[in-house]
């Protein structure tokens, strides 16, 4: 990989999203997989009325369930869900006029960026699977987002597991990163803080599943980290796509994630990879900000 890019500035003429217009366009990415989701569940009404079995029946039992259980209904309908926000994304660049380079900012990071970003993801995923089963416990749900990715990969074949690569791997790499640390996080980029936690938290909301969303936000501080530090949504991808492939891949092929514990020495590993991740970014963030000219390269960058 080269040398990132600068981090665009806009113009006086260029439009970016304000903070409301932030709100409103996960709003609608919202809406928009819900309907997805409805859409899906309908065909699955209709692939089950066709074998002639009952559709509440079946589709109210999370057991018997395709949408829970199929490796094929559980690819397509994550994929279905990923198309919706990438049209969230095109629709709402296209009310407003931004840029596409503003607001989907795709320059090369570099080795140690990418790096850093995967290894500081890699670090707080303990945290974020401690968070989730505090919640499962907390709610007592049993099939929980976790429980699904697991019914998909267990028994799936190999080319199962390549449709679950792409659709839990891959797509959500491109369509959540651009909406979130894209789109979203335009309006907040130029306040470090602001930039971390603000899509954070709306990226883990967006998820719906209580132990889905409890995860989530912490990831989406690491994958808002490695996009704000490298001035690149590519960093962000490239965390999001290894993060989410290496899970799919590692329930697939062992026994992983079927029963968790809360297990402190994980999370004080993951800490110590955290911290090391944490390291490269910081020094990625020093950098672009000295490119970007004046001396707040010296200034704490968490606080810029």
């Amino acid at each position: 990989m080269g040398t990132p890019n600068d981090e665009p500035v806009p113009s006086a003429s260029e439009r970016i999203p304000s903070p409301l217009q932030a709100f409103l366009i996960w709003l609608t990415a919202a809406v928009g997989i819900v309907g997805a989701g409805l859409a899906v569940a309908s065909a699955a009404a209709a692939s089950v009325v066709a074998r002639g079995q009952d559709p509440v029946a079946v589709l109210g039992d999370p057991k018997t369930s395709p949408l829970t259980n199929s490796t094929a209904w559980i690819a397509g309908g994550t994929f279905v869900n990923e198309l919706a926000v990438l049209i969230t994304v095109a629709v709402w660049l296209w009310l407003l006029k931004t840029p596409v380079r503003l607001a989907l900012p795709l320059g090369r990071p570099t080795l140690l960026g990418a790096v850093g970003a995967v290894l500081l993801v890699f670090g707080v995923a303990p945290v974020a699977e401690v968070m989730g089963e505090l919640v499962h416990r907390i709610t007592g749900h049993e099939y929980t987002a976790s429980r699904i990715v697991v019914n998909a990969a267990r028994n799936a074949s190999g080319a199962g597991v390549v449709g679950l690569v792409l659709a839990l791997g891959l797509m959500p790499a491109l369509a959540e990163e651009s909406l979130f640390r894209g789109l979203v996080t335009l309006p907040f980029e130029r306040r470090f803080v602001w930039g971390l936690v603000v899509p954070s938290v709306l990226f883990g909301l967006f998820h719906l599943e209580p132990t889905q969303i409890a995860g989530t936000m912490v990831l989406g501080v690491a994958f808002a980290a490695g996009r704000l530090c490298t001035g690149t949504l590519v960093t962000s991808m490239i965390a999001h796509g290894v993060y989410n492939t290496t899970v799919v891949l590692t329930v697939r092929y062992s026994n992983a994630l079927v029963e968790r514990e809360l297990d402190g020495v994980p999370v004080m590993i993951g800490l110590g990879v955290a911290l090391v991740g944490g390291a490269l970014l910081w020094r990625e963030r020093r950098m672009l900000l000295a490119r970007a000219g004046g001396g707040r390269a010296a200034m704490p960058s968490w606080w810029l």
